[in-house]
């Protein structure tokens, strides 16, 4: 049986009044006997409302098909992170119900963050929130600044070292894209295009893929 998994890297990384998300772009398909084929064609980075995004990480049929109903029904006045979130994981509790009704036996593991921002008391406050399957979608909220899903020894170790949440937006996308890139260089699990968003008090918007391009190119020239 074909099986569609994601040996991925995806980071979600909070400024003092933003976020920065970013992911690769490698997915495998695996076969019975374990022969696996890359495809770098894998859209892991999604926008839900201005103030939200969702990165996707593990069995990428199971995230795309809960993603993609999700947004089919999600309610017009969600706005801020939190309440996106909060609604988007009572949505993926209620979808977990009936797969294991369907399929108690079939469990593949997947998950998502939930990263963006939320405008309160003219404050911008940037949060970061995790859940999967396997822990019956159940909210956390990374306290220490940054969230990082998929491939993660060598990642966070590279990213720990050199974050602090006083970065600008230039110094944390620098970082993310350094962070990936360099994980794509020695892990063969990871690789294609680098996908990353900002979300600040502007709303979400895209980094364009020549300017992720100058920052490699620049890496690999230091």
């Amino acid at each position: 049986m074909l099986g569609a998994t994601e040996m991925t890297l995806v980071i979600a990384a909070q400024g003092q009044n933003f976020v920065v998300l970013g992911s690769d772009s490698r997915g495998m398909i695996e076969d019975a006997d374990k022969t696996r084929v890359a495809l770098d064609m894998q859209q892991k980075l999604v926008k839900l409302t201005d103030e939200a995004g969702i990165l996707l990480f593990g069995n990428a049929y199971q995230a795309n098909y809960f993603l993609e109903t999700y947004q089919q029904q999600m309610k017009g006045n969600l706005k801020n992170v939190t309440a996106v979130a909060e609604n988007f994981a009572q949505f993926c509790r209620n979808q977990l119900r009936i797969m294991d009704n369907i399929h108690p036996d079939y469990n593949p593991i997947f998950g998502f963050i939930v990263a963006g921002i939320d405008a309160k008391n003219n404050q911008i406050i940037p949060k970061c929130f995790s859940l999967n399957n396997k822990t019956g979608f159940q909210l956390g909220m990374s306290k220490h600044g940054f969230d990082i899903e998929g491939k993660l020894i060598i990642p966070s170790y590279i990213f720990a070292k050199k974050y602090n949440n006083q970065m600008d937006i230039d110094q944390l996308t620098d970082l993310v894209v350094y962070t990936i890139n360099d994980t794509i260089q020695n892990d063969g699990d990871v690789g294609g295009k680098i996908h990353m968003a900002i979300i600040d008090s502007l709303g979400m918007r895209i980094v364009p893929e020549v300017d992720i391009a100058r920052k490699i190119q620049r890496f690999d020239t230091v």
